[in-house]
């Protein structure tokens, strides 16, 4: 089965369901097709930052997306050649993830989120709940 890198912009709550082990089906994603090229993959961090952005402002938060790895038909619809929304089928555990990218301070602008490695999801959540 081909993997498909998907982003997920997340809510605390969600990064709390990770740390726990997985998140549940049903999460939003903006996905492209196993093999994309870079700037396919660039362009669907940005839709998805630009959603956690939107919800960040919502909950006075950082934002926070998620790169994952998942099998291609865990996407409905199964994502093509370019960026789309999509949601998860499964649940995505915590060892499908790649990466974090969290806000800087709440509020900053899209260059400042943070690159964190599934190792340090400590060191986001004391960000996340940080003020």
């Amino acid at each position: 089965m081909a993997r498909s890198r998907v982003y997920l912009p997340l809510r605390r709550d969600g990064l709390l369901a990770l740390q726990a082990g997985a998140l549940p089906a049903g999460a939003e994603v903006i996905a492209v097709a196993p093999g994309a090229t870079e700037e396919r993959e660039h362009e669907a961090w940005l839709q998805a930052a630009d959603l956690a952005g939107t919800w960040a402002t919502a909950d006075g938060r950082r934002r926070i997306v998620v790169a994952a790895d998942v099998d291609e038909t865990a996407v409905d619809p199964i994502p093509g050649d370019h960026p789309m929304p999509g949601v998860l089928t499964v649940a995505l555990p915590l060892k499908a993830v790649v990466s974090f990218h969290v806000d800087e301070t709440v509020g900053s602008e899209l260059g400042d989120l943070l690159w964190h490695d599934v190792t340090e999801i400590e060191a986001v959540r004391a960000l996340v709940d940080a003020p």
